[in-house]
């Protein structure tokens, strides 16, 4: 949103690097604060290169879709989702929930964007447009305490790398 920096970034990114990880970067879009200021913060605060995730917006808070409407939800994510394009010459992706995204942004002016959708389960999503499907947040990988979140690129290695090179 407008109100939560993530300080740890830059050195995020670094270790990312350094450990031969892809990096992206994601916003979690909150209909209460102006789109403004959230993407003032985002293009603040994240870069973007060649080889990286494409940005994410982060679509999920379903009791804030009931209290400022669906059109609110739309416009806002738009807005977002091309002004991000414009500045990073990258099409953004659009992370949700399958529910959210068959209720609330299943609609033609999202079509060209990519879906990254959460869905915890062992059957992936039943929407054909997604791009990443997030699997469980029950992960577990070595030197990390606690769990991780576990996405699966629909694809192959080769495809994916394609899918960085864009």
């Amino acid at each position: 949103g407008a109100t939560i920096i993530d300080h740890m970034y830059s050195i995020r990114m670094i270790e990312t690097e350094r450990h031969g990880i892809v990096k992206g970067a994601y916003h979690f879009l909150h209909l209460g604060s102006p789109i403004e200021d959230q993407l003032k913060i985002f293009f603040k605060t994240v870069s973007w290169a060649q080889g990286d995730l494409p940005p994410a917006l982060d679509v999920e808070v379903e009791n804030e879709i009931q209290k400022y409407g669906v059109d609110v939800l739309q416009s806002m994510t738009l807005e977002w989702l091309q002004k991000v394009e414009k500045k990073l010459g990258v099409r953004p992706v659009i992370y949700t929930r399958e529910s959210i995204r068959n209720k609330y942004v299943n609609d033609s002016r999202f079509k060209q964007y990519q879906f990254w959708i959460a869905r915890y389960s062992e059957r992936g999503p039943d929407n054909f447009d997604w791009q990443i499907w997030q699997k469980t947040e029950q992960g577990q990988i070595n030197g990390h305490k606690g769990n991780v979140d576990i996405n699966l690129f629909r694809g192959n290695y080769e495809s994916f790398m394609k899918y960085l090179d864009q």
